[in-house]
C-alpha cells in the first residue's frame, strides 16, 4: 500500500512542469546497475498445465551517492539497494510470429519490489521468441529530503538486451542459456560468465518537488515570499536569490 501511495505521488509531480531555474551541481559518474538474477518460463500450453509466461530477475544499483550531510553526521543521498522485479502474462498473448503491441497491460511497465526508491520494468521482445531474445527497459525514482527541507526527484533510465544462442551454439553477447524442457514448456537463465548483466543508466529528470531544493546546494540562497503590507494584495513573485559561492560537493563512492 506504502509503495502504490509513494508511486501514486511520484507519477501526479512528473505531471507538474519542471522550474526552469532549478540549476544544482552536476553529480559525479555513476557505477551502471546490475542485474544479477534472472530466469525466464514459457509454458507448453497442454491442457492442465500452468499457463502464464514469466520472466524473474533481481536488478541492484551499486552506487553510494552522497548530496550533502546533515548535523554534520547524517548522509543525504542514498546507497545500493536492489529490486526483485516479476513480470506475467498469459501464454498465447504473445503468439509464435512475435508480439504485436495489442494488447494493453504488456504496454505498460510491470512494478518492482526495491529497497528503496521506485523501479519499474518494461518488456520489450525484439524477435519471433519472446523468451529467448528480448530487451527491457528498467526505470527508477529516488526522491530525497534536502537538508532546507525541500524535496528533489531523480529519474533514472537503462536498458538491456537478453539472448540465448540456439542448440548449444552462442554468439558474442548471448547472455542466457537453456531451452526446452521433457514437459514441453522452455526456460532460460542468465549464463555464469555473464552474470551480472551491466545496464547503463542515465538521468532523464531532475526536480524540485516542493520547498527549497537549490538553498541546499547553494546555503546562501534564500527564497523570498511575497507579503500583503495593506489591504491591497501584492503582485510580487516568489523568485530565487542564488548565492555566487561555490555549491556544496557531492561524492559517489565507488564499492569494486
Amino acid at each position: 500500500m506504502l509503495l502504490k501511495l509513494l508511486f501514486t505521488f511520484i507519477t501526479f509531480a512528473l505531471s507538474v512542469a519542471a522550474d526552469e531555474d532549478y540549476n544544482p551541481p552536476p553529480l559525479p559518474d555513476l557505477l551502471p546497475w546490475e542485474v544479477t538474477y534472472l530466469k525466464t518460463w514459457s509454458p507448453s500450453g497442454r491442457p492442465g498445465t500452468y499457463p502464464f509466461s514469466n520472466i524473474e530477475l533481481t536488478i541492484r544499483d551499486p552506487n553510494n551517492l552522497t548530496l550533502g550531510w546533515f548535523y554534520g553526521d547524517r548522509r543525504i543521498g542514498w546507497g545500493p539497494s536492489s529490486a526483485n522485479c516479476s513480470l506475467k502474462w498469459l501464454r498465447d498473448i504473445i503468439p509464435s510470429e512475435g508480439y504485436n503491441g495489442s494488447i494493453g497491460y504488456l504496454d505498460k511497465p510491470f512494478a518492482c519490489h526495491p529497497t528503496n526508491g521506485v523501479w519499474e520494468v518494461s518488456y520489450l521482445p525484439t524477435t519471433k521468441y519472446p523468451l529467448s531474445e528480448f530487451n527491457l527497459k528498467f526505470a527508477a525514482w529516488f526522491v530525497v529530503v534536502l537538508k532546507t527541507g525541500g524535496l528533489e526527484l531523480f529519474r533514472w533510465e537503462g536498458e538491456g538486451r537478453f539472448a540465448s544462442g540456439f542448440r548449444g551454439i552462442y554468439e558474442e553477447g548471448d547472455n542466457m542459456g537453456g531451452g526446452g524442457s521433457s514437459s514441453g514448456g522452455s526456460s532460460y537463465t542468465l549464463r555464469p560468465e555473464y552474470t551480472p548483466v551491466k545496464i547503463q543508466q542515465h538521468l532523464v529528470r531532475r526536480a524540485c518537488l516542493h520547498g527549497n531544493c537549490i538553498g541546499h546546494y547553494y546555503p546562501q540562497t534564500t527564497m523570498t515570499t511575497a507579503t500583503a503590507t495593506s489591504s491591497t494584495p501584492s503582485t510580487t513573485s516568489a523568485t530565487p536569490v542564488k548565492s555566487t559561492t561555490e555549491p556544496a560537493p557531492i561524492y559517489c563512492r565507488r564499492r569494486n
